[in-house]
């Protein structure tokens, strides 16, 4: 093998290598929905799969957001807006399933973990009903979606005590 083959595959394999630790360390970072507190303590398959989807989810929230914007509140982009939330709801829960809600992790309360799965679940809901309503009145559904979205401006969960 030549000097350069291997300086490549040396460069690979380097890449790789800090390839990995990003991810783990993206991972880590990603999976904290509460607070900063790190909940994922292995970057296992399943819990990347869940980000990839969640992030890819999150990714489809600007193209949806410009089609809105150019048709001016039709029915479809607007139902399809809301679609896009619920995706995004429904990666959330399952990336929070994976990294918060395992048993190993005693940090996050009963109570805690109910009530973020209750808000996310009451918001699918909303963003599935706002789905419904835009064939008929888009601008009436929109509404309905920036209130839910309120809800987002704080993170936490409402009552939780600061650390």
């Amino acid at each position: 093998m030549t000097r350069t083959k291997t300086a490549a595959y040396s460069a690979t394999g380097a890449a790789a290598s800090l390839r990995d630790e990003h991810c783990e360390h993206t991972i880590r970072e990603e999976a904290h929905p509460i607070g900063t507190e790190l909940y994922a303590e292995v970057a296992t398959s399943r819990l990347l799969w869940f980000n990839f989807a969640h992030l890819f989810s999150v990714s489809l929230i600007p193209f949806a957001t410009e089609w809105i914007a150019e048709s001016r509140l039709a029915n479809a982009p607007v139902a399809l807006y809301a679609a896009v939330f619920v995706l995004v709801n429904v990666t959330y829960l399952a990336l929070c399933w994976e990294a918060v809600d395992r048993p190993a992790h005693e940090d996050v309360s009963q109570r805690m973990r109910r009530l973020l799965r209750m808000r996310s679940f009451v918001t699918i809901g909303v963003f599935l009903a706002a789905g419904l309503i835009a064939l008929k009145w888009p601008v009436v559904a929109m509404t309905l979606i920036c209130l839910c979205l309120i809800t987002y401006l704080r993170p936490d969960v409402p009552g939780r005590d600061a650390a």
